[in-house]
């Protein structure tokens, strides 16, 4: 189910009842080849398995990680196959969804925080 324009304030409730998440952009430019949108953590925070683009960021996240499954082709037929994919392959979305489990220990704004406060200290220090 597509939801389309979600209010923050629901989207958290949203969220959490998802199976798979999608984060995909097309490459119309560098700002968008080298973003990394909120719904990206949203979902590994969820502990949901996600389908997403192969751009730089997230391909060096997932290499760490492997909480998604990236595509670079984004046609309609592509993306059924890799959807029914993360559906059907029980071993797979286990694994996404364990390696979520655990990379949210560390990817989070509790540990993001400390390296800021440590970077300031330096500065200023």
């Amino acid at each position: 189910m597509f939801k389309g324009n979600v209010l923050p304030g629901a989207l958290k409730e949203i969220t959490l009842h998802a199976w798979i998440g999608i984060t995909l952009f097309d490459n119309t430019g560098l700002s968008n080849y080298y973003s990394l949108a909120n719904r990206f953590f949203d979902y590994l925070h969820a502990g949901i398995p996600q389908l997403c683009v192969d751009f730089p960021v997230y391909r060096e996240i997932n290499a760490q990680y492997e909480v998604a499954l990236l595509i670079s082709d984004l046609a309609a037929g592509n993306l059924a196959s890799q959807l029914n994919t993360l559906l059907h392959d029980d071993k797979l979305y286990n694994r996404l969804q364990q390696n979520c489990l655990a990379a949210r220990t560390v990817l989070n704004w509790q540990e993001e925080e400390k390296k800021l406060i440590s970077f300031y200290n330096k500065i200023l220090g």
